[in-house]
């Protein structure tokens, strides 16, 4: 067999084990997407749920009016990790769910929440953040 057939047969070869594997993964993301939408996901621990208003669309695609979130409460002393959602009381005493972006200061004394479709972030006192969302149940 000539040099040049050996190497064509070795590229094929070795694309279609790439095709495989890229159709493996594909399929294990798709099954793990049906699993979040078929809600077949574990369910964390949570402390209270609400459904959400229709008052804004802060959140766009990721959370819509009527879904079910379940929210556990934040101890004062917990770590906040960035880009989870949390719930937070705003200066007018609303409750606003939205996405941590930012610290003002390493202890996060300090919080800074967009909502995904905001352009404007929003500075909150630790104080006034309540839950951190845990899951959502998609109506």
């Amino acid at each position: 067999m000539s040099k040049q057939m050996e190497q064509f047969i070795l590229g094929l070869f070795i694309g279609f084990i790439l095709a495989l594997s890229s159709i493996a993964l594909f399929v294990e993301y798709a099954e793990y997407k049906e699993e979040i939408v078929l809600g077949k996901t574990i369910i964390q621990s949570f402390d209270t749920i609400g459904i959400l208003g229709c008052d804004s669309n802060s959140m766009g695609l990721t959370l819509n009016c009527r879904d079910t979130v379940y929210k556990q409460k934040v101890d004062q002393n917990e770590t906040l990790y960035l880009g989870n959602i949390y719930t937070y009381r705003s200066w007018d005493n609303v409750s606003v769910i939205h996405r941590l972006v930012g610290c003002k200061d390493p202890d996060c004394n300090v919080a800074i929440f967009k909502g995904d479709n905001n352009r404007i972030v929003e500075f909150v006192n630790r104080s006034m953040i309540e839950y951190r969302v845990t899951m959502v149940e998609y109506t």
